[in-house]
C-alpha cells in the first residue's frame, strides 16, 4: 500500500478514535461499577474551578489546536506537521500524569486503541516516504 494513502487511512482513523473517546466519555459513568461512579461523580461536583483546573483547561485547549493544526499538515503532507504530531502525542501522555482518573473498560480501550494509531502515524511519517516530495528538486 502507498505510504502516503496509509498515513491519511491513519490519522482517518485516529480522528474517528478521538471522536468515539470523546462521545464515551458522556456515557461513561454509566459502565463503571456504582462505587467507581460515586467516586467519578464526587470529583466532578468539587466546588469551584482552581487555578491548577484553569491551567490545565488552557493547556487541553492548546493541545486541542495544536492536534487540529498537526492532522491538516499531515493530510497535506507537510513535514513539519510530523513534529507538531509528536510533540502533541507526548504532551497528551503528560495529562495522563496531571491526575488520578477512572475510566470504563471500553473507554480504556479505545484509548489504547488510538495510542496506537498515533504510533503508527509517527512510524509512517518518520520511517516512510509519505512526506517526501513526490519531484525533488535536485
Amino acid at each position: 500500500m502507498n505510504a502516503r494513502l496509509s498515513l491519511r487511512l491513519l490519522l482517518v482513523l485516529d480522528i474517528l478514535m478521538l471522536i468515539a473517546g470523546v462521545s464515551l466519555s458522556f456515557f461513561d459513568g454509566y459502565l463503571l461499577p456504582d462505587t467507581l461512579a460515586e467516586w467519578k461523580k464526587a470529583q466532578l461536583d468539587e466546588d469551584a474551578l482552581s487555578l491548577t483546573d484553569l491551567i490545565l483547561l488552557a493547556l487541553c485547549f492548546g493541545w486541542l489546536v495544536g492536534y487540529l493544526v498537526s492532522v491538516v499538515g499531515l493530510f497535506l503532507q507537510q513535514r513539519w506537521a510530523a513534529w507538531l504530531f509528536l510533540a502533541i502525542t507526548v504532551l497528551g501522555l503528560g495529562f495522563t500524569l496531571s491526575e488520578p482518573s477512572v475510566y470504563s473498560g471500553l473507554l480504556a480501550a479505545i484509548d489504547a486503541v488510538a495510542l496506537l494509531v498515533q504510533g503508527a502515524i509517527l512510524a509512517v511519517c518518520f520511517g516512510t516516504d509519505a512526506l517526501r516530495p513526490e519531484n525533488p528538486v535536485a
